[in-house]
């Protein structure tokens, strides 16, 4: 196994580091979104926690109705 060494200059600015994933929740299918009682879930975590992204699987999958054209 080789290493990689690697320095880190002391004098550079220092820039606070954006947690982005503290405001994200993970979901199920994009599907799920289309469904009213999730809409109200997804609202009251929004509202409660500060949740303000969902990832979703299966985005531009056939259930989602996508059209692709070429």
């Amino acid at each position: 196994m080789s290493c990689m060494e690697f320095t880190i200059a002391s004098g550079l600015p220092r820039i606070p580091h954006k947690k982005h994933w503290q405001f994200c929740v993970g979901s199920g299918h994009a599907l799920l979104a289309l469904r009213t009682d999730y809409v109200r879930q997804l609202k009251f975590i929004h509202d409660t926690l500060g949740i303000e992204r969902v990832r979703f699987h299966g985005i531009f999958d056939d259930d989602m109705r996508t059209v692709c054209s070429l």
